[in-house]
């Protein structure tokens, strides 16, 4: 069956038991997106993460949402761009496009992602947010009832259940009846060893119980270690890297600019220059017009131990 196409309203399934304050917002920002219908057989999550190392003040994870059955342009078009540039087989991503070949790939790449038949969620939070899912005294409760096998600190199992939650909270939202469902994630700290790849199924299961209200077909998780070198689930992957980095590169200028935080419900101009590779990356995401529809969700910090949750967007000139 074909999807919708670009102008009517997504199908997202509104939220009735929300496990955390924030998640209505998000539904909120979401119901309003206009997305073609995902109802193909297979669903690939690709998932990527930016602004990781201590000296960025936001932390950018990006949730690739795919149809694979509906994007089988993205295949030749992806094959294609290896063929061109990536003949060798080397991956894209954002902190390796200083590499001649990679920086040609950039637009290319970027130009066939918009084959993509998907939804691509970007949420960005700003790193002092501790306690969006888990409490000071939640952690440890969390562990037993989540019986958690790995040694996690508590601001890694923050992140964790705040990961595990939203992709839970997409496959509620987008997904159908017996669709098989596979997470495939950049071999990020959240998935450092066999140990932490079993939580963060054990939680991503639990979540979905709790989201998802028709039978679904597998649900499934691993890591680009999977690829069977066609790069086919690190190319998915790679979408979602460059777009963390850059989101993230920007985010962080942004807010330098601003005294350390983005405001919120107010337009900022920035006067100096970003990156090229930024620059590149967030014009193609905010003025894209292909298939896959884009949204970034902003987590801020705001004063009183506060926090607001709005979405969040640049207008490229």
């Amino acid at each position: 069956m074909p999807g919708n196409r670009r102008g009517e309203r997504m199908t997202w399934r509104s939220i009735q038991d929300p496990l955390y304050p924030w998640t209505r917002t998000l539904d909120r920002i979401l119901q309003a997106m206009a997305s073609p219908s995902l109802n193909g057989p297979t669903i690939v999550i690709a998932s990527d993460y930016g602004g990781t190392h201590q000296q960025s003040r936001y932390r950018v994870d990006v949730h690739l949402y795919v149809d694979l059955a509906a994007s089988a342009e993205w295949e030749i078009s992806r094959r294609e761009v290896r063929t061109c540039y990536l003949a060798d087989g080397r991956r894209m991503s954002y902190k390796n496009l200083s590499d001649r070949q990679r920086a040609k790939a950039l637009v290319p790449f970027l130009s066939a992602s918009e084959t993509i038949h998907g939804f691509c969620l970007v949420t960005i939070f700003n790193r002092t947010l501790r306690h969006l899912c888990l409490r000071t005294d939640d952690h440890d409760k969390m562990r037993g009832a989540a019986d958690l096998q790995a040694k996690w600190k508590d601001r890694e199992l923050e992140e964790a259940v705040r990961t595990t939650h939203i992709v839970a909270r997409l496959v509620g939202g987008l997904s159908y009846p017996g669709q098989n469902i596979y997470w495939i994630s950049d071999e990020d700290d959240l998935f450092a060893n066999l140990e932490r790849k079993h939580d963060m199924a054990r939680m991503l299961s639990s979540f979905s119980s709790h989201y998802t209200h028709h039978a679904l077909g597998e649900l499934g998780i691993g890591t680009t270690a999977l690829d069977e070198g066609d790069r086919h689930e690190e190319d998915l992957t790679a979408v979602a890297d460059l777009i963390a980095g850059g989101i993230a590169e920007t985010t962080n200028r942004l807010a330098e600019a601003c005294g350390g935080r983005i405001p919120t419900n107010l337009a900022i101009e920035y006067t100096k220059e970003f990156l090229p590779k930024a620059d590149t990356i967030v014009r193609w995401f905010w003025t894209g017009t292909g298939e896959l529809r884009r949204v970034a969700i902003l987590f801020e910090q705001q004063p009183e131990n506060q926090y607001s949750v709005s979405r969040y967007a640049m207008e490229i000139g």
